[in-house]
């Protein structure tokens, strides 16, 4: 899989006739906030560059990344009542586990209203 958006960053690098270079100089602290927005951002110093002169939304959330484990664990549950549900395996407790899912995702989504709203 990474050797698959490997080949497609190459191909879009081919695409593309990059041959002009900006060379900009900053204070030791620009460069600091430069350096920090690039590393949240988890763009290359290039492609944050061109979204910025080009005017494309560079969004960044402080904290998201604590909301992806959560996410991915509901998910899995979600997974196995499917899959328990598809092979025929009902149980009295899966209503259980519905709800609970259910409440883990509202707490998800407060969370994540709280991490947008603190953006704005």
């Amino acid at each position: 899989m990474e050797n698959n958006l490997i080949n497609e960053q190459n191909q879009k690098n081919q695409n593309r006739s990059q041959t002009k270079q900006v060379i900009v100089r900053m204070t030791e602290q620009e460069f600091a906030k430069f350096n920090s927005l690039v590393s949240k951002s988890e763009l290359s110093k290039s492609e944050y560059l061109r979204r910025a002169v080009f005017g494309n939304k560079i969004i960044i959330i402080d904290g998201i990344d604590l909301l992806v484990p959560e996410l991915k664990r509901i998910g899995n549950n979600l997974n196995q009542i499917t899959r328990n549900l598809d092979a025929g395996v009902y149980t009295a407790t899966m209503i259980d586990d519905v709800g609970l899912i259910k409440e883990e995702l509202n707490v998800v989504w407060q969370l994540l209203r709280q991490l947008v709203a603190g953006r704005a």
